[in-house]
């Protein structure tokens, strides 16, 4: 795709669906409306009012976010923590639109490409990319789908030498470490992947787990395409979201707290979740039967039963941090509920024995957050 004038950025678009848009606007469709307002807007400016203006005030909410991604980009060892810390107090944007995946899968490639023209064109300089990392291994069988299996080159490689019963039990953050990647040929493929000049360096790619060998390869592949590397990308998973809900838990005023442990705020929020699924104007939602598992109650536990871990207190965009203040003078002890659930193990399997049956867990793997519980707890 070109971002010159007056090519595909530039002009405007020929939605061969219009007709279809115009009739959910007439039938009175909000979704309708939204991309009625889209349907003459140059892409290069549709991108660029999808990033809004920077924001001089963070509330408490995003301090926490910045907080957990200071904590992950710390682990890795990248550059520039403060600087995209900063961009994302200034600029809440972040592209959620992929699962676990390789940037040569096209459309992950066209998602972050996108983002990142947004972000050049909106003048900001960090585009931050989140992968969903506790997405199932096999997705689907036939075709064969899910973040292992890459169709490129006109075939299918498997990333890693997995059977199909080890993906189908595992998510891909669960996968068993440490991993090298392969990139086998499946499915009558023919392909040198040796001499390919982008599959070749990634084969024997060695990480301790599936999300930092997907961080690394994206990495590597990003860092070669010619495009405008002032934008820089980084990307994170959802460890991210688990040290995000972590820091909630620890706020008796985070309304993530309110929503786990104040029973009316919970049945509140599962009335307005069956509501939302039985409209049958909304047709975006899933039409699962809405259930909220105590088990979930228990993960956020496991923080307060596992060792304390290392806090980083520098950096310049922590100066905005220290402006909030928590309601006590010492670190907070945990809520009744936790200290019902938990135990002093911190160990998941330990913590989830404690408040449900055995009958009401699954034997499926568990992800990195949350075990798969049937509800028989909630």
């Amino acid at each position: 795709m070109s971002t010159h004038k007056g090519t595909l950025l530039d002009r405007p678009a020929v939605y061969p669906a219009a007709d279809r848009v115009h009739r959910l606007v007439a039938g009175g469709s909000e979704l309708g409306v939204q991309l009625a307002r889209a349907l003459d807007v140059p892409l290069r400016d549709y991108l660029r009012e999808l990033v809004p203006a920077p924001q001089s005030h963070p509330n408490a909410h995003r301090l926490r976010l910045a907080r957990a991604v200071e904590t992950y980009l710390h682990s890795y060892g990248d550059a520039d923590v403060d600087a995209t810390c900063d961009h994302l107090l200034r600029v809440p944007v972040i592209q959620q639109a992929d699962h676990a995946s390789l940037l040569l899968d096209a459309e992950t490639f066209l998602h972050n490409y996108l983002f990142h023209v947004a972000c050049r064109e909106a003048g900001v300089t960090v585009a931050l990319v989140n992968q969903c990392t506790t997405v199932s291994c096999l997705v689907r069988r036939t075709p064969v789908l899910g973040p292992t299996f890459l169709r490129s080159r006109g075939g299918l490689f498997g990333v890693y030498p997995f059977s199909k019963t080890v993906l189908k039990n595992s998510s891909f953050c669960g996968l068993p470490g440490p991993l090298e990647m392969a990139f086998e040929p499946l499915e009558g493929t023919r392909h040198d992947v040796a001499s390919d000049p982008v599959l070749g360096p990634l084969i024997g790619l060695k990480a301790p787990d599936a999300p930092t060998a997907y961080r690394m390869a994206n990495n590597e592949i990003w860092a070669g395409l010619d495009l405008d590397h002032g934008v820089r990308r980084v990307q994170i998973d959802e460890a991210v979201v688990s040290e995000c809900v972590a820091l909630h838990v620890e706020d008796p005023a985070s309304p993530v707290f309110a929503l786990l442990f104040d029973p009316a705020v919970r049945d509140a929020f599962l009335r307005a979740k069956r509501h939302l699924v039985a409209d049958p104007s909304n047709l975006a939602v899933n039409n699962a039967s809405p259930t909220s598992c105590g088990c979930a109650r228990a993960a956020a536990c496991t923080r307060w039963c596992s060792p304390a871990r290392a806090r980083v207190h520098s950096g310049p965009w922590r100066r905005t941090a220290r402006r909030f203040r928590y309601p006590w003078s010492r670190p907070p002890s945990p809520p009744p509920s936790a200290r019902a659930c938990c135990t002093p193990t911190g160990s998941w399997p330990t913590s989830c024995a404690a408040c449900c049956p055995a009958s009401s867990r699954s034997a499926a793997p568990a992800s990195r957050t949350m075990s798969r519980c049937t509800g028989g707890c909630s």
